[in-house]
C-alpha cells in the first residue's frame, strides 16, 4: 500500500467538487420524486443520483477522516467511489438535458468534455510553468 501526505489543497478541491455535485443530485432528486417519471431520461436519473449521493458521502467522509491525519493511503476503491460518484453525478444530470431535448443534452455533454480537456490542459500548465520548489507534488513514503 502506498502512502502519502495529506495535501490541504487537494482536498479542499476535492470536498468543493462533491459537496457541489451531492447538492445538485439533492435537489434534482428530490424535484424528480414531487414529478411523474414517464420517460426513460428521467428514470436514468434516478438511478444515477441513487448510487452518486451514497459514493459521494463516502468520498466526503474519507476526505474528513484525512484530515486527522499526516499521512493518507492509497487505496483504489476510494477511487472508484470518487469517480463514480462524479461520474455519475453529472451523468444523471446530463440525462435531465437529455430529457428535455437532445440538443441540450448534446450541448451539456460536448461542454462537459471540452470543460475536461481544458482542465486537464491547464493543469498540465501551471504545472510546467512553476518551480519545482512550488510545486505541490505528492511525496511516497516508504
Amino acid at each position: 500500500m502506498k502512502k502519502y501526505h495529506v495535501k490541504e489543497k487537494h482536498q479542499q478541491e476535492n470536498l468543493f467538487i462533491a459537496t457541489a455535485l451531492i447538492s445538485t443530485s439533492m435537489v434534482i432528486t428530490i424535484q424528480l420524486v414531487n414529478e411523474k417519471i414517464d420517460s426513460l431520461q428521467l428514470s436514468i436519473a434516478l438511478y444515477c443520483f441513487s448510487a452518486s449521493i451514497p459514493l459521494l458521502v463516502g468520498s466526503i467522509a474519507a476526505l474528513y477522516l484525512e484530515k486527522l491525519y499526516k499521512i493518507r493511503a492509497h487505496i483504489w476503491y476510494l477511487w472508484i467511489c470518487n469517480f463514480f460518484g462524479c461520474f455519475l453525478s453529472i451523468a444523471g444530470i446530463g440525462s435531465i438535458f437529455f430529457n428535455f431535448n437532445w440538443i441540450l443534452g448534446t450541448i451539456f455533454l460536448t461542454c462537459c468534455l471540452f470543460t475536461l480537456f481544458v482542465i486537464v490542459s491547464y493543469t498540465g500548465l501551471l504545472e510546467k510553468i512553476n518551480n519545482d520548489d512550488q510545486k505541490d507534488e505528492e511525496i511516497e513514503i516508504p
